[in-house]
């Protein structure tokens, strides 16, 4: 029987990330077979990292700096270096700089080289790639961490919509077979390629490092386990612990139909989804769910590189808070055919009570609280926000002052109280942020702003 490998989205993004940077390298130069002569030649069919005499069957292929969204590299003439298969294996997604400097010790194919070995190693593969161009090339071609961040979360979050879709067409008598169908199954371990440039695990804390290398051939559910009480123990966890007791986030983030963590131990379809033993944070009891299957790995991984560790893991920040799928050159009828008819419906039912002139008796509301109900829907439908932010973004006639925004960035280390107010002090922010993306929504309207707000839903497909 054959098996069908899914592939988490993320992973999908990432090739999506390589195929761009091989693209770039292929437009400036390449890499060809008399590339590789020559880069064997400069190096003395010799490992660039250790050293070592190599045989024309033990030389790997790799990229002093990695084909990934952290580090940039290009698959270009100066960038491909030969080394032992040991080191290639242990510089994973590594720069060169960062693995020939690394703390003593960490690695057993440098354990015999001194630091001027090391310092001389890198100094001779800074000369090959002024040599071949490389450094030249890289001042002005390469795409910026911020670039291949943005577009990596883009592709990640159309890849999650995509298949939320799909999932949301399964009948609900499904959805609980699907539940019992999460196992916690053996992992099985591909001998394939890996794509060790992709993985950015190697730059994670050593404590979780050494927790994914010791669970590699274990259970999913133990990993998870194990992640989540050192999280805990570290406080870590602290920042997620609110986000991480919601179904959108968690079956976004990791692919759980359960709330990741909740305060008491569930029964979901006559079934505990959820360990025994709780993790605790400031007297708080937490429950950790057990739905995790084998291809809730990545998504961990992903979750801890890309949420927990992010600085760690050197991920470039792009700008404020970046909207899923926010920056997609997609046109208004392409984002339509994406907005679900729910939502489009829920919008249609408020905005029809919205009038110029209150009257409960005939169920009228005021703009502003139909701009805060529909606002709150759109926070839970990240295409639908995204529509709207993308037409807010090409100008409207709302006539607000240029300090004021229709969404302000706010996050839990703000002064809640100082974002809300104007150059001036006066309120222009509603008191409670956005509970998805954090977002505060402006106070500022009324009657005249009724025919504004309604060209732009409809230009974003809402209405």
């Amino acid at each position: 029987m054959a098996t069908i490998r899914r592939v988490h989205h993320s992973s999908i993004a990432n090739l999506f990330v390589r195929s761009l940077l091989a693209d770039v390298g292929e437009m400036h130069g390449g890499f060809t077979k008399e590339h590789w002569q020559a880069t064997l030649d400069f190096f003395g069919n010799r490992c660039a990292y250790t050293g070592k005499a190599l045989a024309p069957a033990d030389i790997d292929r790799d990229h002093a700096i990695p084909l990934n969204r952290a580090s940039g590299g290009l698959h270009r003439f100066g960038n491909l270096l030969p080394a032992c298969r040991q080191a290639n294996n242990e510089k994973g997604s590594l720069t060169y700089v960062e693995f020939l400097r690394s703390t003593p010790g960490r690695f057993a194919s440098l354990g015999h080289l001194t630091t001027e070995d090391r310092e001389t190693a890198i100094a001779r593969i800074e000369s090959f790639m002024e040599e071949t161009g490389y450094r030249q090339v890289t001042s002005s071609a390469v795409l910026s961490p911020e670039y291949l961040e943005e577009k990596y979360q883009q592709v990640k979050e159309l890849c999650a919509l995509i298949r939320a879709e799909v999932q949301s067409m399964a009948p609900p008598e499904l959805m609980s077979s699907m539940l019992d169908s999460e196992k916690d199954e053996e992992e099985e371990v591909d001998n394939e390629e890996t794509g060790r440039e992709e993985d950015l695990t190697d730059r994670l804390p050593t404590a979780y490092r050494e927790l994914l290398a010791a669970h590699k051939k274990h259970r999913i559910g133990r990993l998870a386990q194990a992640i989540f009480a050192q999280l805990f123990a570290d406080g870590r966890v602290a920042p997620f612990v609110q986000r991480l007791q919601e179904k959108q986030y968690s079956a976004q983030q990791l692919g759980l139909y359960v709330p990741v963590l909740a305060t008491e131990r569930l029964i979901i379809a006559g079934q505990p989804r959820y360990y025994t033993e709780p993790c605790v944070l400031d007297g708080i009891a937490y429950y950790l769910g057990s739905q995790w299957n084998n291809g809730r790995r990545d998504m961990l991984e992903d979750w801890l590189v890309d949420e927990v560790f992010r600085a760690e893991a050197g991920i470039a920040d792009t700008s404020e808070a970046l909207m899923p799928v926010a920056a997609l050159s997609a046109t208004a009828t392409q984002l339509d055919s994406m907005i679900g008819s729910t939502v489009q419906a829920a919008v249609q039912a408020i905005w029809n009570q919205v009038k110029e002139t209150e009257n409960k008796e005939l169920g009228h509301i005021r703009i502003g609280q139909g701009i805060q109900q529909v606002f709150h829907i759109l926070d839970e439908e990240p295409v639908a926000l995204a529509a709207v932010q993308r037409v807010l973004t090409d100008g409207t006639r709302l006539g607000m002052t240029r300090e004021l925004q229709v969404l302000r960035p706010f996050d839990a280390n703000s002064d809640l109280d100082a974002l809300r107010k104007d150059s001036k002090g006066y309120v222009r922010y509603y008191a409670t942020p956005l509970a998805r993306t954090g977002y505060l929504l402006c106070k500022e309207w009324n009657a005249n702003h009724i025919t504004e707000w309604t060209r732009i839903f409809k230009a974003a497909g809402l209405l």
